[in-house]
Order: C-alpha cells, then structure tokens, then sequence
C-alpha cells in the first residue's frame, strides 16, 4: 500500500523549495511542513478513531513528558462517542499505536522545534 504522507511529502517540497525567499532559512520552512504534517495526522487520527483532539494533543504531550503509554481510561474518555464495552480493547490498542506512530514519525524522527543539534 503506498505511503500517502511520503508522496504529499514530496510534492510539497517540490512546490515549496523552488519558490524560496533569498532571507527564508530552509530549515524554518522545512519546520512549518512538517508542523503541519503532524496536524494534519493528528487531525487525521481524530477523524478516523472519532476522537476529541485536545485529548489527543495533551495525550502525545502527556507521553513526551513521562514516557509513559496513555491509561485505557485516558483514551477511551478521548472518544466522541463511548465505545460498546466489547469495542474497548481494540480502539484502545488501535489508538495507542497509532498515537505512538504519529509522536515517532513527526515528533522523535527530527527532534523538537528549536531544537540544535
């Protein structure tokens, strides 16, 4: 299955990098694309799993913070609507992974904004 992110990652490099201003730094335009990439997967994750994104959002910031997995009942409250009892543990572990995918794509892969190497 092609990776859909990969091919919007290149076309939107390809659009945006031709057009560069003389005082923009490659790295602050590269920061806000991927910025964006990371709403938009999270935005992506909440429409898909029918979640509320400020619980979302304080979920990834929470698992920066501790290291720790989000509790069932962390992400379960997280649901628009409350799961059927037999439904839980699968969105559970369908939102954890996809929640981990998205910190360790977009956030661990480059690191956090301003941060120097």
């Amino acid at each position: 299955m092609p990776n859909n992110h990969a091919l919007a990652d290149n076309d939107h490099l390809e659009e945006r990098l031709p057009i560069l201003e003389p005082e923009e730094k490659i790295e602050t335009v590269f920061q806000d694309f991927w910025t964006q990439e990371r709403v938009e997967a999270i935005q992506q994750l909440c429409i898909e799993e029918n979640l509320k994104i400020e619980a979302v959002n304080q979920m990834i910031a929470d698992y920066k913070f501790s290291g720790k997995e989000p509790l069932r009942e962390t992400v379960l409250s997280a649901c628009n609507e409350k799961p059927k009892l037999l439904e839980c543990k699968k969105i559970f572990a369908r939102v954890v992974s996809k929640l981990l995918d998205i910190i360790n794509k977009l956030d661990n892969a480059l690191g956090e904004p301003g941060e120097e190497e």
